[in-house]
């Protein structure tokens, strides 16, 4: 079994949330960690949901970041998707079972 199928939150958390600032537009920035899935195809595709703090008048709801990693871990590609309340209904799709780190039931909107 690969060592990334056992990513924790925290490895998500961490590893991920200062590429995911980098790639964010200015004024946002990662906020909560919603959760992470697993691609079913290709064991070193991920993909995590996040809340997004933002100032202006852009209505962002949430951020998707999918991101390839390499055997040995690192970072292949990274991909930065925003949403509006119009994507919610991905969130909602998902089954538990596919989940690493699910915390959509700390957030009343989805």
């Amino acid at each position: 079994m690969s060592r990334l199928r056992n990513l924790s939150k925290w490895g998500a958390l961490y590893l991920w949330e200062r590429a995911i600032n980098i790639d964010l537009e200015e004024g946002m920035e990662f906020d909560k960690l919603i959760c992470v899935k697993r691609s079913p195809v290709n064991d070193y595709i991920y993909s995590g949901f996040f809340t997004v703090k933002q100032k202006g008048p852009k209505k962002v709801t949430f951020g998707q970041y999918i991101v390839q990693f390499k055997p040995n871990g690192g970072i292949e590609k990274r991909f930065l998707m925003l949403w509006t309340d119009e994507g919610i209904e991905l969130l909602r799709s998902y089954r538990d079972s596919d989940m690493l780190c699910d915390n959509r039931k700390d957030f009343p909107w989805i």
